[in-house]
Formats: C-alpha cells, structure tokens, sequence
C-alpha cells in the first residue's frame, strides 16, 4: 500500500520526486497567533495535495504535527524529521531551500521555509493572516502570497499609499475572506494540473 507508494516514488530518482512532493510548511516559531495555519486548515491542504496524486511533504523538524498519524485513505504525508533528517536540519537554509526546490509546488506561511521557497524556481504561495508581507517577505516572481481582503489596512502598511502602490506593483497577489484554506485549495488545484 502506502509504503510501497512511498518506496516507488523515493527510487524513481530526483525527477520522480518532483513531481510527486508538494511542501507544506504551517505553524512558524514566532507570532504564531498571527502565522500559523490550524492542523485542521493543514489537514484540508494535504488532502487537497493527495486527491491530486501527490504526497504531502510536511515541513515539522519538530515532530509537532499530528497529520502523518492520521488516518489515511491513500499515501499519508511524509515529515521531514520522520523522513529525512534530524531536528537540527530545519534551521538550516540550504537544506529547506534544496529540499523544496525538489517539489512541484510549496505552501507555506511567514517563515523560514516560505523565504527559502522564493529563492527556488517551485510555485510557491504563502499564506497571510496577520501580518502584511511587504514588511517580511521580498517579493519573487515564483511566489503569490495569500492575503486577507482589506490586508492593506494592517499595521504597519496602515494603507500608506506609497507602500500599498508599491506592494501591488512588485508582488503577486490573491485575496481570500474567511478561511485562507479554500483560496489554498482552489490555487493546489491550478498549479496541480
């Protein structure tokens, strides 16, 4: 069943693993009320990623996400400390930014990872909930970040016509009101073709 799945696509080489694995990075290590994703929200992205055919790479060095334990129909997600490494590796930027780059597509939040996803060629969209990205993240022509309608208002852009002018000149964007993780969903969807 499933490890046979996970076995195949692990030896299929380096072009096999990129287009099977989709990152998924959702709870940060600062700010987190102002971050992070639910594990219920990360569930429905998984689900998203395995009902399209490919395996959800979960970026938890800590082993605090309970989704690889979850009863799963089909391939569950695989962690990155489970998988491939120690929990020191997830501080280090190379090893996020090789390993993402050998995904098909990266969602994540304002973190580490999302950063290290932008300087890849991967797909990448970050999710915004509290705070405003031109202060956080540069922008990058392989990333759209996910953004509360009426996001411009949030400190510490605070509408500042400047900053609003040039924030929708050099970033993609996409607005979403309510849970984040349907406008997610709907992008998986796109990219995952």
């Amino acid at each position: 069943g499933a490890s046979n799945a996970l076995l195949s696509m692990f030896s299929s080489g380096r072009d096999g693993w990129k287009k099977r694995l989709v990152g998924i990075h959702y709870q940060g290590d600062t700010a987190k009320d102002k971050k992070d994703l639910s594990h219920a929200q990360a569930f429905e992205v998984c689900r998203t990623v395995v009902d399209a055919g490919r395996v959800p790479l979960l970026f938890d060095w800590r082993n605090q996400s309970p989704l690889p334990l979850s009863n799963w129909r089909r391939v569950p997600p695989i962690c990155t400390t489970r998988q491939f490494a120690s929990r020191g590796w997830g501080g280090d930027a190379e090893m996020n930014t090789a390993l993402i780059e050998q995904c098909e597509a990266f969602v994540g939040i304002d973190s580490g990872p999302g950063k290290c996803a932008s300087a890849t060629d991967t797909p990448t969209l970050i999710v915004w909930t509290g705070h405003h990205p031109a202060l956080y993240h540069d922008p990058a022509p392989n990333t759209t970040h996910l953004v509360p309608v009426g996001f411009h208002d949030m400190h510490p852009v605070c509408s500042n016509p400047g900053v609003v002018a040039w924030f929708d000149r050099s970033y993609q964007g996409r607005h979403y009101a309510g849970d984040p993780v349907v406008e997610v969903c709907k992008w998986l969807k796109e990219v995952l073709k």
